[in-house]
């Protein structure tokens, strides 16, 4: 069913940025995670989950989502005053940290006064600890956690690694972490993380990868074209573009090599350059543009310019 088109192009930009991805694999994962989420409040050790892929495969469109979905936050009174509580700590690890760095960052999104104060990490692990259980938290995300991975410093991994590990054992809160899983560069996929510690290991037993759309077999094909179409569906136009057309569907996959992040770059683009020239729906000269305007779908990995699929 096409959405009634809103009165401005800014609500209609609006609504194509916030669609939601139609798509199963997505919402497998979603359950996977929340069913992580229940196991943490019901189990007193419960096992984490580690969700990885490459660039732009929706690691962060899920971890968002499911926040969006699950993330509350509460006062509670106590004894020593009004509390804010909230029942998921929500973390993107922008660097390698050390052990002691990533203690203090934690600190630092549960709201400590003075994150870095302790005589020393034992001390400041502590009060994390302290901190996750009066301020109900139920379950940690962790996103980027490849950004843990320091190429010249192996011990600092495995204390990294290890403090997880601690937190996980102290406070009986799982965790899920996200993080890179690309073919291209190795040595910083986020499994490597978990080989530098067993005992981590043994505490995260579930991995799920995120791979992308392949158009080689007719059921890949086919799914492929059924996204396109829900798309489609939801794209607020007077009429369909199309999108699941076999020629047009084809153009698209080899535009974006089915990576879902291209794909939905792709169509808000020209959703945008066909909204602001007035028409009833995207056509290919709107694909077209879009492409040659977006670097990281028309480059490959190495940097080289890709042909541009739209053109006749």
């Amino acid at each position: 069913m096409i959405p009634v088109v809103s009165e401005t192009f800014a609500d209609r930009m609006k609504l194509i940025e916030n669609i939601v991805i139609p798509y199963p694999k997505f919402n497998g994962v979603l359950c996977k995670i929340k069913e992580c989420h229940e196991k943490s409040v019901i189990l007193k050790v419960p096992p984490s989950l580690l969700i990885t892929g490459e660039v732009g495969s929706g690691k962060t469109y899920i971890f968002e989502r499911y926040l969006k979905q699950n993330y509350k936050e509460w006062e509670e009174e106590g004894d020593d005053g009004i509390r804010f509580k909230k029942n998921i700590l929500a973390v993107t690890l922008t660097h390698a940290v050390t052990h002691g760095e990533l203690i203090v960052q934690l600190l630092s999104h549960l709201g400590a006064i003075k994150p870095e104060h302790g005589r020393n990490n034992a001390e400041r692990l502590t009060r994390l600890v302290q901190l996750i259980k009066v301020t109900g938290i139920e379950f940690i995300m962790i996103d980027e956690f490849h950004n843990i991975i320091d190429r010249d410093k192996k011990k600092t991994l495995f204390k990294v690694s290890e403090t997880f590990k601690d937190i996980i054992n102290l406070t009986g809160v799982a965790f899920v972490f996200f993080g890179l899983d690309d073919p291209r560069n190795p040595e910083l996929n986020s499994t490597v993380i978990l080989e530098n510690s067993i005992q981590l290991k043994k505490r995260v037993p579930d991995h799920v990868k995120l791979e992308r759309f392949k158009f080689d077999t007719g059921k890949q094909q086919e799914n492929f074209i059924r996204l396109l179409h829900e798309f489609d569906q939801l794209l607020p136009f007077v009429k369909l573009s199309g999108l699941s057309e076999s020629n047009t569907a084809s153009r698209i996959f080899q535009a974006t090599d089915g990576l879902i992040y291209s794909i939905k770059k792709l169509i808000e683009d020209a959703a945008w350059i066909a909204m602001k020239k007035h028409e009833n729906c995207i056509e290919l000269e709107h694909f077209a543009k879009a492409f040659a305007q977006n670097k990281f779908i028309n480059e490959d990995y190495k940097g080289y310019a890709k042909t541009n699929p739209f053109l006749e």
